[in-house]
């Protein structure tokens, strides 16, 4: 009986240190992504002028230039 319980404890420890292993390595992996991206940023990523994206870009002609049709 002191055999079975010794194989499931060591199974019970070997599944838990592989789960630890994965979530240290998906940690990782996030902060590494998380990393990289404010380094893809820049120094500047905080301070926008407008607040935020936007959808669209800025319009670059005179707003009071007609169009033809």
């Amino acid at each position: 009986m002191s055999v079975a319980t010794s194989a499931e404890d060591e199974h019970k420890r070997r599944q838990r240190m592989r789960s630890l292993a994965i979530g240290l390595a998906l940690a990782a992996l996030v902060v590494l992504f998380y990393v990289a991206t404010i380094v893809r940023l820049g120094p500047n990523a905080l301070n926008k002028k407008d607040g935020g994206f936007t959808s669209r870009p800025p319009v670059t002609q005179d707003a009071t230039k007609q169009v033809p049709k």
